[in-house]
């Protein structure tokens, strides 16, 4: 952008993201039950609620998954009694410290971001893409800017979309290193 404008003194400074992403999850993750991942903070703008939809649609066609719930808010209760139809295929984790998320993180086939709106530039997608996590957001603007072509994008709000893909992960789970190493790699 200097270059474009020709603004001699100007210099870009992109989001801080771990240097050394955590390549071994990949593997693990192929291999395994599928676990889906939602980490941030359990407000209504988060779309937890629209993950636990597609955990019932999965639910009720039999799949096999597993869900962990990743952060604390507001909304934890409420989707905590929402969750227990699902026979205990969802986790909630409550906060984890950064220095155990890769240890919580290492057996999960993808991360999903199904934020409604408030997205400013998807950080959590950005890091877990620098893992080497197959990361599934919303089509929000921010969300599906920072993904491009490295992750899987479904209709913002739209848990029937959001599980189609989840499926993708659960019926061919040899998507989930190529596309792993394709986030990383960008958010490189």
């Amino acid at each position: 952008l200097g270059t474009l404008l020709q603004l001699d003194r100007m210099e870009t400074i992109h989001h801080g993201i771990p240097a050394a992403p955590d390549v071994t999850a990949i593997a693990a993750a192929a291999n395994a039950t599928p676990i889906f991942a939602f980490q941030g903070r359990l407000v209504a703008t988060k779309g937890v609620r629209v993950l636990l939809d597609a955990a019932k649609q999965l639910n009720r066609e039999q799949r096999a998954f597993a869900v962990k719930i990743i952060g604390g808010g507001p909304d934890l209760e409420a989707l905590k009694a929402e969750a227990a139809q699902l026979g205990g295929a969802v986790e909630f984790l409550g906060h984890v410290p950064d220095e155990q998320l890769a240890a919580t993180l290492a057996g999960v086939s993808a991360m999903v971001m199904p934020s409604l709106a408030g997205e400013v530039f998807g950080m959590v997608a950005a890091e877990n893409m620098a893992r080497g996590k197959l990361v599934i957001v919303s089509d929000l603007g921010s969300l599906k800017e920072v993904v491009g072509d490295a992750g899987l994008v479904f209709r913002n709000g739209d848990a029937a979309d959001l599980a189609d893909k989840m499926k993708r992960v659960i019926d061919d789970p040899s998507i989930v290193a190529p596309l792993g190493e394709r986030a990383r790699k960008r958010a490189r």
